[in-house]
């Protein structure tokens, strides 16, 4: 409805001659920005809703053209962006990872440091999934002390990023380490006082997850899995989204931790029989864990049947870095590890 009335209320100043290169008005300038802000919000939330997904770039482009340099929605376009690129049959993380950055570098040139923690947090997300762990873990220490106030006390966002040092120093197999960052992620993020708390706490309890089946607690896995669970009841589609970014593939590895292989193969039968939906992203999570089944159940050849589409759109590109960033299925599915 904003963006409906807004777009009428410029096009019908549209009669005014104004020559290419000429600066508009105060008012028509403060009308474009307010669309701007407007498609933004609609990028970003279109992110979430895998039949919107091809409306998110030209959403973003035209709040582009109408928002004043420095706006700050224009944060909000690149961190849709970011997710966009990432999780979207465009594939390309390492475009992700770049409108993250410039995203980031405009909310903390504008004061957003809140809003800068959290794209920081999602570049991370991205560079944990393509590999690149130890400039992740730089970008979190960043975030970290971005949330740091004078006199040592830390803003409750930095809780995100503490989150992200626990997923990395898990990967590390740094195990306890990873304990002690993760409880202490938590208390922070509890102190949140927003809608943001029970995002926050969904990354936690999947990040729990994982590092309980790392450490063979399957009694406290299953506990983090229902916490998940009963904290995305409150979140509606955002939860669909980080379900398949976060716990697709490691609710199978819990059920086959736990010897329950009726329940994967039931999930994985169910899917065979099913309409897929979902973004391309998700899809491919439930790719690599049906082949995690099939693998249990003794058919590899099956599972390198079902492997081969997968990688086919995994695209290799050098960095400058000298590691590789793999910008496709399975670098951003992260799901074949142990």
């Amino acid at each position: 409805m904003a963006e409906a009335m807004l777009t009428a209320s410029i096009n019908e100043d549209g009669h005014e001659d104004v020559s290419p290169g000429t600066v508009p008005s105060e008012e028509r300038q403060k009308q474009e920005n307010l669309l701007g802000e407007v498609l933004a919000c609609r990028a970003f939330l279109s992110c979430y809703y895998p039949e919107e997904t091809e409306v998110t770039r030209s959403l973003c482009l035209r709040a582009l053209t109408l928002l004043a340099p420095n706006h700050i929605a224009r944060i909000t376009v690149g961190w849709a962006q970011l997710l966009d690129l990432y999780s979207s049959a465009v594939n390309d993380a390492e475009a992700a990872i770049q409108s993250g950055l410039q995203a980031s570098l405009l909310a903390q040139a504008t004061g957003q440091i809140s809003l800068a923690i959290s794209v920081i947090g999602s570049i991370v997300m991205n560079m944990i999934g393509t590999g690149q762990l130890h400039e992740a873990y730089r970008m979190t220490q960043q975030a970290i002390q971005l949330g740091t106030l004078p006199g040592g006390s830390v803003l409750p966002e930095t809780g995100y990023p503490a989150f992200l040092q626990a997923e990395i120093l898990r990967e590390w197999n740094q195990l306890d380490a990873a304990h002690v960052r993760l409880e202490g992620a938590i208390l922070l993020c509890q102190q949140i006082e927003s809608h943001a708390l029970f995002v926050y706490l969904c990354y936690g309890c999947a990040i729990q997850l994982r590092l309980h089946l790392s450490c063979g607690e399957l009694k406290a896995a299953y506990s983090a899995f229902q916490q998940f669970e009963r904290l995305g009841r409150n979140m509606n589609q955002i939860y669909t989204y980080m379900y398949s970014r976060f716990t697709t593939i490691d609710q199978i590895r819990l059920w086959l931790a736990c010897g329950e292989l009726d329940h994967a193969t039931q999930w994985a039968e169910t899917l065979d029989l099913t309409e897929r939906d979902g973004t391309p992203f998700a899809r491919e999570r439930e790719d690599t864990a049906r082949v995690r089944v099939l693998l249990v159940q003794k058919q590899p050849d099956v599972a390198l049947q079902r492997l081969e589409p997968v990688l086919q759109r995994v695209p290799t590109e050098d960095t400058g870095s000298g590691c590789p960033l793999r910008s496709g299925s399975l670098g951003r599915a992260g799901g074949l590890h142990p």
